[in-house]
């Protein structure tokens, strides 16, 4: 079973407010410095790319989990 990862922010922004494209996020495992593998389907069956990249206009993909504590950095 997987859980929808809800991170914030899911939109990357810039000092002015405007969408950030190609901001990069990480994910390890909480309370470590351990990279986790983060999933783009409900199924876990096709991992994002590490870090995960914003699109032109800020917003990350869904992200899909283990059910395990994340840290998104």
């Amino acid at each position: 079973m997987s859980d929808v990862l809800s991170f914030n922010p899911s939109r990357a922004l810039d000092a002015n407010a405007d969408g950030s494209p190609g901001a990069l996020a990480y994910f390890y495992d909480a309370g470590t410095t351990t990279l986790r593998t983060v999933y783009a389907d409900s199924a876990l069956t096709t991992p994002h790319a590490s870090p995960l990249v914003a699109n032109a206009a800020g917003i990350f993909p869904q992200v899909y989990v283990d059910g395990a504590a994340v840290k998104a950095v």
